[in-house]
């Protein structure tokens, strides 16, 4: 063994289990040169050993390698397999687009043999309008390291063009440059073809929706809008890209608890707890923030085995409807006030809470304008605040001091959106601002001729400029006000005229009776005379007897306050004054009219015979007008008796009750009747049975006092029979 590969003595046994099999088997080589000794028996043999277990370990690895190929070659083999016959087109590429590699599928994609692609570029087999796309694409992958996607259309192969979708990834060498990538073809065609397809089936179903003239809209499970149709747009002023995706619930319902509500009850339909209600009403919200109050009818929308998977709402705006009915609801409302006799303040009460309820968050308010056409007064403001009316609208006004008191002054409807900014407003700004109020506008109240009567004014809490709708709706409250500002002054006219009517012919009656009234006054003013004449004879003559001196003044005294009591009765009678309603007794009141009409009927030999119920309560009347009615029958029933020699001639007075409700007078005479179209028309003005000698108003002036009374007064007759008149009033 050469000293070159010996190694030292003291451990070269150790040492050999360190060589390699290439240092042992040149020592082999060397010992085997040379003859051997004894010692390099020894060392051979364990030389010898040495590499036999070198062979055994190298079989070892020979065997493990060997099935470690086999595996490999198996494994390549499925690789291969699962490169080649995947779904999916798989290649390398080049940065310039080479193709490197290209599996089966991929080269079906292409339309050519793999075999022809191995360094064919692939821009050529993309479609021209394409290859801008792909070259974009390859550019973008070899400056990133995350995935890079497009779209693509291949070159068409038999007439037939395919979409694919290709994903690409650079990969990079050790030194961290890529010079290849790999990219996958995903064949989309069919998926390209169901979406525009369905896409087309969205755009004529969307057609079709959008035809409809009704609001209809798509909900998804968590109240999200997924479809909404061209009405649906327009109602809210947002395209359907705007609205869709949106919450439906916060997005589009005016916030209010109704909306909380409504959310819940949806809520509940989704998860399947509760049945949808088929008809519903709710405010929702455009984009100006204008509430409209919407119509819904609701369906639940399924999917094939059954599950809930949104809803469909067919929905119509009902705003103008219900405020077409509440407008006129408020005017019939309005005119039955009017009907029954209401107070003008409650005409226009009316009339202004009508006009809040057909527009939100306004409060209203009417004005009358006076006579001379400078001032205004309140007429009407239920809900305005207390303090708003007491520095605004309390008194008179002038016209300059009210905000949009122009209008009565024009004619024309007048618009302040901002109060704030608006000179002419400058004085109402603090008192508006303190109530929340901060825009008005006045519809002026005109009269039939054209003449205004004063304004209708809406305060709004923001700074808001009405809509046409809004402005007819407070045009036709306006035109009802105006009706009923007319109709007051009208019937105050017609109240004056029917006062003046009452007066002359109470003067009139005072007239006829003068004869009798001239007796009445004579038979006290005679009494006193003899009453006083007595006192002075005795005063003369010395007579000392005091008892007979008082008991002749008192008697003076007596007759003097009977002619007084007359002559006052008589001022009451024929003085022009207002209706003035008291509570009272009519068995008083009807013997107060007998003794001041029973000399004439003393005179004529007509008695009076009086059946007057004990129990009648009593009566809210103007005693005088009245009495004037009393009188009036009195004396048309002495008339009528005088006119036969029927005996007795008496005329009874009755009174009793007509029901619970009314309290009844009859006067009766026994004169000589009426005939049937006699009796149909003598409650008509200028109607009379007396000839030259009646003006024909007293009847008809009876019944219009009785009606304004609120009682009624009517007659029965028969030829030669006589007539009964009836009166009632109410208790």
């Amino acid at each position: 063994m050469s000293k070159a590969l010996q190694p030292p003595a003291a451990d070269r046994h150790d040492n050999y289990k360190r060589l390699s099999k290439r240092v042992l088997d040149q020592c082999l080589n060397t010992l085997l040169a040379e003859p051997p000794t004894s010692a390099q028996a020894t060392e051979l043999q364990q030389l010898l050993h040495e590499l036999h277990v070198h062979q055994i370990e190298l079989e070892i690895q020979n065997r493990a390698l060997s099935e470690t190929q086999i595996e490999l070659e198996e494994a390549y083999d499925r690789y291969a397999d699962l490169y080649d016959f995947a779904p999916v087109g798989y290649l390398t590429l080049t940065a310039k687009g080479a193709i490197l590699e290209i599996n089966l599928r991929g080269a079906t994609l292409l339309g050519r043999e793999r075999t022809r692609l191995t360094n064919m570029p692939l821009a050529p087999l993309v479609a021209p309008a394409e290859r801008r796309t792909l070259f974009q694409h390859l550019a973008q992958v070899f400056q990133a390291t995350d995935k890079v996607v497009h779209e693509l259309m291949l070159k068409p192969i038999g007439g037939i063009s395919r979409a694919v979708r290709i994903e690409s990834v650079a990969m990079l060498d050790r030194d961290g440059t890529a010079k290849y990538c790999h990219s996958a073809l995903i064949d989309i065609t069919e998926q390209k073809q169901a979406t525009s397809a369905l896409r087309a089936e969205h755009a004529q179903t969307q057609c079709y929706l959008d035809t409809v003239e009704t609001i209809i809209v798509v909900l998804g499970v968590e109240g999200q809008i997924t479809s909404i149709n061209r009405k649906g747009c327009e109602l809210f002023g947002f395209s359907e890209a705007e609205l869709v995706g949106k919450n439906w619930f916060s997005f589009c319902l005016a916030p209010s608890e109704d909306a909380k509500s409504h959310f819940a009850i949806f809520e509940a339909v989704m998860a399947g707890r509760q049945e949808y209600i088929k008809y519903n009403e709710c405010y929702v919200i455009d984009r100006s923030q204008k509430e409209h109050l919407i119509a819904w009818h609701n369906n639940c929308l399924h999917d094939s085995k059954g599950n809930i998977t949104g809803a469909l709402r067919a929905g119509e705006d009902i705003t103008e409807r219900k405020q077409s009915e509440s407008l006129l609801e408020g005017q019939r409302m309005a005119l039955e006030l009017m009907a029954q006799g209401a107070s003008l303040d409650k005409v226009l009460d009316s009339l202004a809470l009508t006009a809040e309820t057909l527009t939100q968050n306004i409060r209203c308010s009417v004005m009358l304008l006076d006579e001379e056409q400078s001032c205004l007064h309140l007429g009407a403001a239920p809900n305005l605040p207390n303090h708003c009316l007491d520095s605004t609208h309390r008194g008179a006004f002038k016209i300059d001091d009210v905000a949009c008191g122009e209008a009565a002054q024009t004619g024309e409807r007048v618009i302040i959106a901002d109060i704030q900014n608006h000179s002419p407003c400058k004085a109402c700004y603090k008192t508006a601002n303190k109530a929340g109020l901060h825009a008005c506008w006045a519809e002026p109240i005109s009269s039939s001729s054209g003449q205004v009567l004063g304004l209708f004014i809406s305060h709004h809490h923001k700074k808001w400029a009405p809509t046409p709708t809004e402005f007819e709706l407070t045009k036709g409250l306006a035109r009802i006000a105006g009706i009923a500002i007319e109709r007051r002054q009208s019937k105050t006219l017609a109240e004056q005229h029917q006062t003046d009517l009452i007066h002359m012919a109470r003067i009139n009656i005072m007239g006829e009776m003068a004869t009798g009234l001239a007796h009445e006054l004579n038979q006290p003013l005679a009494a006193i005379t003899t009453y006083t004449g007595a006192a002075i004879r005795m005063q003369r003559a010395g007579i000392q007897q005091p008892d007979k001196l008082t008991e002749a003044l008192q008697g003076a005294h007596d007759q003097a306050m009977r002619a007084s009591e007359i002559i006052r009765h008589t001022r009451q009678l024929v003085q022009k004054r207002a209706p003035q309603k008291t509570k009272r007794d009519l068995n008083k009141l009807i013997k107060q009219v007998i003794e001041f009409i029973k000399f004439e009927a003393n005179a004529k030999g007509i008695k009076f015979k009086l059946k007057l119920s004990q129990n009648l309560p009593l009566v809210t009347i103007d005693s005088i007008q009245i009495e004037q009615v009393l009188l009036n029958l009195l004396r048309n029933a002495i008339d009528a008796t005088t006119l036969t020699k029927r005996k007795p001639q008496t005329i009874t007075i009755q009174t009793g009750l007509n029901s619970k409700k009314w309290a009844q007078i009859s006067v009766a005479d026994t004169g000589c009747g009426m005939s049937e179209k006699t009796l149909s028309h003598i409650f008509k003005p200028f109607s009379t049975t007396k000839g030259s000698a009646g003006l024909g108003m007293g009847l008809s002036i009876c019944r219009s006092i009785m009606e304004q009374h609120g009682g009624h007064l009517w007659a029965e007759s028969e030829p030669d029979q006589g007539s009964c008149f009836f009166l009632t009033l109410p208790t």
